[in-house]
């Protein structure tokens, strides 16, 4: 694993290293500086367990994208190897190196500026990963998956529209991810899917895609039919949250509230009524809704 952790790290046991990955290099809180990596002032960069030390000054999609290569370069053919890279890219703070930056002067927006910047760099480093694992020999017998995990912030240049809503929020712009799928084991390729499918999906999915079978009960679906051949997807509902009865609100302002979505129906208590964001560039201005 190289990248975002954050999934606890309360106890070593929480932490990548003992969670299943032969090997770890990232960080394992959130919202750190992508130049100095640190986080309220604390040093949060580790390689497996030890703390890195001397890459301050180097931005972190960088850093990752050049320990992903490593990785590939050194992996053996003859295992398979399963690398999972959460780029700290477009997260906040919102950052970039300054040649990126210039290149989209065009935009008048700051922060949409820099955003840009986050994304063309973070392009760029999946292009450096893909070539890598091309001259390694990996990429013919690769599948291939890129995912976002929520939507994203307009305040940090990230916008959803035309959904409703934003990150910390239940409504379809805080919820609704896209995501692209490549590889020799699909049935069908370039083409769209519509289904309704969950991220606890990819689990199982990948698990016995990869010939083995999860063990006990778990949350997800084995979706692999509907990516690969367009098959209707075996999940038919998606609870998105339960707190029925929030009594305050979260440390963004946002309550929990609950929602399910069931088909093309959905059903939302307790969230407060939000808008639609237009990024600058379409109109700097909200659209308040009834």
């Amino acid at each position: 694993m190289v990248g975002k952790w954050h999934l606890g790290f309360f106890e070593w046991s929480y932490t990548p290293t003992y969670r299943g990955f032969e090997s770890f290099y990232g960080f394992y809180t959130g919202s750190e500086d992508h130049f100095e990596h640190e986080s309220l002032g604390i040093l949060d960069l580790r390689d497996d367990t030890l703390p890195v030390r001397d890459m301050n000054g180097t931005f972190s999609a960088n850093l990752f994208t050049k320990q992903a290569v490593q990785v590939i370069k050194e992996h053996s053919s003859s295992r398979p190897l399963f690398l999972y890279l959460p780029f700290q890219n477009v997260h906040d703070p919102v950052q970039a190196p300054q040649k990126y930056i210039d290149k989209y002067s065009f935009i008048e927006n700051k922060t949409r500026r820099t955003y840009a910047a986050m994304l063309d760099i973070v392009d760029e480093a999946i292009g450096n990963v893909t070539r890598s694992l091309e001259k390694a020999g990996l990429w013919d017998n690769t599948l291939f998956i890129f995912t976002t995990d929520n939507g994203g912030r307009p305040e940090s240049g990230g916008y959803n529209w035309p959904l409703r809503g934003q990150k910390d929020t239940l409504w379809e712009g805080g919820v609704r991810g896209v995501a692209f799928v490549h590889g020799p084991m699909l049935k069908k390729t370039g083409v769209k899917s519509k289904e309704l499918l969950h991220s606890t999906d990819w689990y199982p999915t990948l698990i016995n895609l990869a010939g083995k079978k999860e063990g006990g009960r778990v949350d997800g679906f084995d979706v692999w039919e509907t990516i690969s051949a367009g098959k209707p997807s075996p999940r038919t509902e998606i609870l998105l949250n339960i707190d029925l009865a929030p009594k305050k609100k979260r440390y963004r302002g946002y309550y929990e509230g609950a929602a399910i979505r069931v088909a093309d129906m959905k059903l939302l208590v307790s969230c407060p009524n939000t808008s639609w964001f237009k990024p600058p560039e379409l109109c700097n201005k909200e659209t308040v809704s009834n």
